[in-house]
């Protein structure tokens, strides 16, 4: 069966994911995720090819539908997002980390009304991975992507910033971990110049 899978047929089906229902839709990514957990176990299989298809299919369907449509798909995203953060092998750490950095760039992109806080939701995974993860690396990766939605996306941010400062807070409380603590320091120091009065 493998065989008779090839790229271009994924591919179709990513596109289809458009059509789906939104029932059909959970059971697909569902799937998808189940597909990527085991890639990462597998350490001879290629390790991020469905981890890209996950970022494909959100960028697909959650920036096409309606907001209050995607919220039982995000949460399977979210779970997914959190464990594989939350590994013991920095590079699936990473990776994980990366992809959700990816999304919530181009997630801040659409401007958040004032009556549904979407933008929370979409950055909490960053705060879980953190409060779960013991890997201090997976850590200081999460500041350096937080630290890069911030420069780039700080004047669209707006549920967003009570994760941003919860993070914030978390690092503020740790214990000989100067050098994150001074790059938080460094990135308000950059928003309070460049972005203050957008905020």
């Amino acid at each position: 069966l493998s065989k008779e899978i090839t790229i271009n047929n994924i591919e179709k089906i990513m596109m289809k994911t458009l059509n789906f229902d939104s029932q059909t839709l959970i059971e697909f990514v569902n799937s998808i995720c189940d597909i990527a957990k085991y890639e990462f176990q597998n350490n001879g299989l290629a390790k991020i090819f469905f981890l890209q298809k996950i970022v494909e299919i959100a960028e697909l369907n959650l920036f096409s539908r309606p907001r209050f449509n995607w919220n039982n798909t995000w949460n399977i995203l979210s779970e997914f997002f959190v464990e594989i953060g939350c590994s013991k092998d920095n590079e699936n750490s990473v990776n994980a980390i990366d992809s959700l950095r990816q999304l919530a760039m181009k997630f801040l992109q659409k401007k958040e009304g004032d009556n549904y806080h979407f933008q929370k939701e979409f950055l909490m995974p960053f705060l879980d991975t953190w409060k779960k993860c013991g890997n201090l690396y997976a850590k200081e990766y999460i500041i350096v992507c937080i630290n890069n939605l911030l420069r780039n996306g700080a004047k669209n941010i707006k549920s967003g910033w009570e994760v941003v400062f919860s993070i914030f807070k978390e690092v503020a409380e740790m214990k000989d971990e100067i050098n994150l603590q001074k790059q938080i320091i460094d990135v308000l120091s950059y928003i309070s110049k460049n972005n203050y009065n957008e905020i």
